[in-house]
């Protein structure tokens, strides 16, 4: 029996939904290659056709990783909003991204970096990533930098687009670095200490 929760989303995002995350638990446990649409469909109970209807491939897949973070990331923001507008904002969602990140699993991340390569040099796609119209969630975090920046933290010369720019090369740096060893340390706490060194520019 459904939830009154469920109910209330509409059955086409829950079965997009049911279908990303059962992809990327396959992907984490066997590998992006090892991995076919079939098995995805048999995971989670969909046909070829549903699937088809929600993604293009398997690539799609790995690209909605970062609209899925943004919708979780999303509520955390507004237990945020309530803080005082400050840097140490940005510096404890980058722990919680790390956290995110690290749930995702190397062999997600690994894919999810090359897609984004793929995708820069097929269309500049991966620009979008940068564009607080196609992302809530960075509409969110612009209006946070927006108003520290109002009070005095952050410089008039510097926009959102290049400051959140650099904390992402920030991030990716970490994040290809715990992928090419493997997993083996804390990610939320190498992301959070590289975005820490990076406000103190500020």
């Amino acid at each position: 029996m459904e939830t009154q929760t469920n109910k209330r989303v509409p059955r086409g995002v829950r079965t997009k939904k049911k279908i990303f995350d059962a992809a990327i638990e396959l992907i984490k446990e066997k590998g992006f290659q090892n991995v076919t649409i079939d098995e995805i469909c048999a995971s989670c109970n969909v046909t070829k056709g549903a699937f088809y209807y929600h993604f293009d491939s398997k690539e799609s897949v790995i690209e909605q990783i970062h609209l899925d973070t943004d919708q979780i990331v999303e509520k955390k923001i507004a237990q945020l909003l309530k803080m005082p507008p400050s840097l140490k904002i940005f510096q404890d969602m980058s722990y919680f991204y790390g956290e995110i990140t690290m749930e995702r699993g190397v062999e997600v991340m690994r894919h999810k970096l090359h897609s984004n390569i793929d995708a820069a040099n097929a269309n500049g796609g991966y620009r979008d990533f940068f564009n607080p119209e196609k992302r809530p969630a960075l509409k969110l975090f612009k209006s946070i930098f927006l108003e520290i920046q109002k009070n005095g933290e952050v410089v008039q010369n510097v926009t959102f687009e290049d400051f959140f720019r650099h904390l992402i090369i920030a991030y990716n740096g970490v994040v290809l670095d715990w992928c090419c060893n493997d997993g083996t340390y804390d990610l939320p706490s190498e992301i959070e200490l590289a975005t820490k060194r990076y406000l103190k520019s500020f």
